[in-house]
This record gives structure tokens, C-alpha cells and sequence, in this order.
């Protein structure tokens, strides 16, 4: 998967460091928002990293003998104690 957590919290401190030496509260506003933004980009990503692992790991497992495939997102989901979408 693309993307990389910690190159996104490093342009998070960047832009920290910028609103330290911004010279208007506008600027300053803009470049606090814009580091909040890459850090949720870099939650979403150790997330969705994770997500993909435990995906890999239920789905490569070998199928039960008469194992319903249709239950298989659903028991990702509560393996992750995520909600169902369903």
C-alpha cells in the first residue's frame, strides 16, 4: 500500500513548526489545519495497514469444510471488533 505514517507525521511537524513562525492568526489557522489533516492521513493509513493484515491473515487461512464464504466480512469485522455494515 502506498503511503507511509511516518513520512505523513513528518509534514505534520512541518507544518507545526510553521504556524510557530507564521505571521498573521490566518496563516497560522491554515497551517495548525493542515497539520491535523496529515495526521489523520497518518491514522487512516495505520488503520487501513492493519485492516489489510488481519484481512490477509482470516482470508488465506483454509476454508473450514463447509464454510459459508457469504460471512466472511463479517467475521473480519468482529475478529476486529469493528461495526458491521449490513
Amino acid at each position: 500500500m502506498p503511503g507511509d505514517p511516518r513520512e505523513c507525521r513528518q509534514h505534520a511537524l512541518t507544518y507545526v513548526q510553521l504556524v510557530q513562525t507564521a505571521a498573521t492568526q490566518q496563516t497560522r489557522e491554515n497551517f495548525a489545519k493542515l497539520a491535523r489533516a496529515w495526521i489523520r492521513l497518518a491514522e487512516d493509513l495505520e488503520w487501513s495497514q492493519a485492516f489489510l493484515v488481519a484481512v490477509n491473515k482470516r482470508w488465506n487461512r483454509p476454508a473450514e469444510k463447509g464454510a459459508d464464504r457469504s460471512r466472511r466480512p463479517r467475521l473480519i469485522m468482529k475478529a476486529m471488533q469493528l461495526p458491521s455494515y449490513r
